[in-house]
């Protein structure tokens, strides 16, 4: 599985882009920010996604790591692919579509071209539980974020570690915060 390229970008395409490495070209799906953001020849670095399938080998690219673990919790939604999950993240930024969650706005992903009522009621329900439901905006913080996924990682409940969190100062390094909150899960 590919998780991470670096290299330079070789041409734009609608959706997606050929990312030069090495000598060897990839096609990376990417949110239509980056599109117009990047230029040919700028030399950029992804967060890859890959999804294999019998008729595709498809790469994601993001720049934006909370971007990166949101689209991973989209894609998986039943009904929700990779492109519709990219078309959510163009809509909106990941902050505001956390919030509608949060506030069990399912309107709010309905604006997303493709995505109707049931969907968008599926995505509220579904992810209310991954991301809990008193999330805010710092302990969605891309370090934080970090903080979780590390912990999880080691068998912690994301329960847990988001109350945890919570009692973290946030300007601490992303070790520091782990140290803590393992301090705090042992208690």
């Amino acid at each position: 599985m590919i998780s991470y390229l670096t290299g330079q970008v070789k041409r734009l395409g609608e959706k997606s882009l050929t990312l030069l490495v090495g000598g060897v070209g990839y096609e990376v799906f990417v949110a239509k920010g980056i599109l117009s953001d990047v230029k040919p020849g700028q030399d950029i670095e992804f967060d890859i996604v890959t999804i294999v399938r019998e008729d595709a080998f498809d790469l994601y690219g993001f720049t934006n790591e909370s971007q990166y673990h949101f689209f991973k919790l989209l894609i998986t939604i039943s009904g929700i692919g990779p492109k519709s999950a990219l078309s959510i993240l163009d809509a909106a930024g990941v902050e505001d579509i956390r919030q509608a969650i949060t506030n069990d706005d399912p309107g709010f992903l309905q604006k997303v071209n493709g995505i109707g009522k049931k969907t968008a009621e599926r995505i509220v329900v579904e992810l209310k539980s991954k991301i809990g439901a008193g999330l805010t905006a710092s302990i969605g913080s891309e370090s934080s974020s970090e903080v979780v996924e590390a912990l999880e990682s080691l068998g912690y409940k994301p329960v847990e570690i988001r109350e945890a969190v919570k009692q973290v100062d946030n300007k601490l390094s992303v070790e520091e915060k782990i140290s803590q909150v393992l301090r705090l899960l042992g208690k």
